[in-house]
C-alpha cells in the first residue's frame, strides 16, 4: 500500500516539474462503461427455485437491457454531449459541430461477449451525436482482450504477488483498526 502511495507522490513531483512552455491541451475523452440496466440473468422461475422467494416477470428476456436501461444510456450520453459543448473551445472538438467530423474522430468500442453489451455500443453510437451516422464496432473474436484479457489470454494473474497484495492489505486493516 505504501509503495503504491509514494509511486502516486512521485509521479506528481514529477508532473509539477513538467516544462510549462505549452499550455495543457485536452486530446482525448475515453469513456468506460458496463452495458445498461438490464433484468436478471436468470428466469423469474430459476429464481423461485434458488430463493424460495416469487419474482416478477421482466419486460425483456433474461439478461437483456431494459428500455429504461437504453433511456438511461441515452441520457448519459446527452451528459456528455455537455461535455464536449463545455470543451468545445478545446482543440479536441474544435469544429466537431459537423457529422463528417464527428463520424471520423468518435469511436464507440463495445465489448462482443453479447447481446446487450453490443446493444449498449450501439445506443452510445446513436446518442453521443444525434443524427450522425456514428456505429458501434466490437471485435470479430469471442473474447475481446479489451474486455477480459484474463479470457483471451492476454493478460495473467501471478497468485504470488495476488497473495502478497492481499496479505500487505489485510496487515494494513489490522493495523489500523478497521477489522
Amino acid at each position: 500500500m505504501m509503495r503504491r502511495l509514494s509511486s502516486l507522490a512521485i509521479l506528481f513531483a514529477l508532473g509539477g516539474c513538467a516544462s510549462q512552455a505549452q499550455p495543457d491541451v485536452l486530446e482525448k475523452i475515453v469513456f468506460l462503461g458496463r452495458h445498461g440496466i438490464r433484468s436478471p440473468t436468470l428466469s423469474p422461475q430459476e429464481m423461485q427455485h434458488r430463493t424460495g422467494h416469487t419474482w416478477q416477470a421482466w419486460s425483456v428476456a433474461p439478461g437483456e437491457m431494459t428500455q429504461h436501461g437504453a433511456a438511461a444510456l441515452a441520457a448519459l450520453a446527452a451528459m456528455l454531449q455537455a461535455v464536449q459543448r463545455n470543451y468545445s473551445a478545446s482543440a479536441l472538438f474544435q469544429g466537431s459541430e459537423t457529422c463528417q467530423t464527428m463520424e471520423q474522430e468518435t469511436v464507440v468500442w463495445a465489448d462482443t461477449a453479447d447481446h446487450r453489451t453490443r446493444q449498449t455500443g450501439d445506443v452510445w453510437a446513436k446518442e453521443i451525436a444525434p443524427g450522425c451516422a456514428i456505429k458501434a464496432h466490437w471485435a470479430t473474436t469471442g473474447v475481446d482482450p479489451v474486455f477480459n484479457a484474463l479470457g483471451s489470454q492476454a493478460g495473467q494473474i501471478d497468485r504470488g504477488v495476488l497473495e502478497q497484495e492481499f496479505a500487505a492489505g489485510h496487515e494494513d486493516i489490522v493495523r489500523t483498526g478497521l477489522s
